[in-house]
């Protein structure tokens, strides 16, 4: 097994270096499985979110895993199970201290993007909530499968939103056709631009949910796994992080692959911004081969 990986900080404040609000974590499990997260907190108390999920998600996951439940059971559980569990840690932690030091929910939040690897099934589990991806690449052929932000404007998410009584607003279109749309609330302009995510208590009355969307695949015999915050893929295309993978991931390591896409994903936000914004930016990258 080949692993890497690398979290950087942006640029948010006037150009300035701001809070990594980014995690992952890794869990080797029962079974010989492998699980791998990417957190990507937002608001004021993202960081906070992002962390505390790091610790109880993957234990929660393991944990459904090993009650024998099918895959997308067990993802949506563990997600459910978590979301109480930050809304416990966040009632705890504001009773124990001043309200400026505590955890508010809402308005704050997480996107995570998951792969559970089980090697002696031969299969892979992707699961993602909010606009981190995660993707599975066969290094062999260079075919993918990547799981789907979730933005607002889709039909699917749309029609819980509004049927919720929550707003779409659509920002933007770029130039490659990448649309910008966010949640928000009756009457307000302000919003969240994902239309899943934990936390966000605020919008949970307007549709915003935390249950994850579950994709099995085969796993390939040679198999790379690449899971990033939607600061690597904003302006990284699925298809060119296969190709990196692909090409460095085994010949060059985990950790010299995952720099060289997030160096290249921070250069791509300078170019953009003209270097006046960077999102924080994550890659968690594994290279896997099944017995002969």
């Amino acid at each position: 097994m080949t692993l890497g990986a690398l979290s950087v900080a942006g640029r948010k404040r006037r150009g300035g270096m701001a809070m990594n609000q980014d995690c992952f974590a890794a869990l080797y499990g029962s079974n010989g499985r492998w699980l791998g997260l990417v957190l990507d907190g937002h608001g004021k108390h993202g960081h906070s979110v992002a962390q505390e999920l790091s610790v109880v998600l993957p234990i929660l996951v393991e944990e459904a895993m090993q009650c024998g439940s099918d895959p997308t059971v067990a993802f949506t559980e563990a997600f459910e199970a978590a979301e109480e569990e930050l809304k416990r840690a966040a009632w705890r932690l504001n009773c124990s201290i001043s309200g400026a030091h505590g955890i508010d929910l809402s308005s704050s939040g997480a996107a995570v993007a998951a792969v559970l690897l089980d090697p002696l099934e031969g299969v892979a589990h992707i699961a993602s909530c909010g606009d981190s991806q995660a993707m599975i690449v066969d290094l062999d052929s260079g075919e993918f499968t990547a799981s789907r932000p979730h933005k607002p404007h889709e039909a699917g998410e749309r029609e819980r939103i509004t049927a919720a009584g929550g707003t779409v607003v659509v920002e933007r279109t770029r130039p490659d056709g990448e649309v910008s749309s966010r949640v928000c609330p009756p009457g307000s302009e302000k919003g969240l631009g994902m239309s899943r995510a934990f936390g966000d208590l605020s919008l949970k009355r307007h549709g915003v949910v935390a249950a994850p969307s579950v994709v099995t695949v085969q796993l390939p015999r040679r198999a790379g796994c690449a899971i990033g915050s939607d600061g690597l893929f904003e302006f990284l295309k699925p298809s060119e992080v296969a190709t990196a993978v692909c090409k460095d991931l085994e010949r060059e390591g985990g950790d010299f692959c995952a720099e060289a896409l997030v160096s290249e994903a921070t250069r791509r936000w300078d170019y953009r911004t003209r270097g006046s914004y960077c999102d924080d930016v994550t890659c968690l990258l594994v290279g896997t081969a099944l017995p002969e």
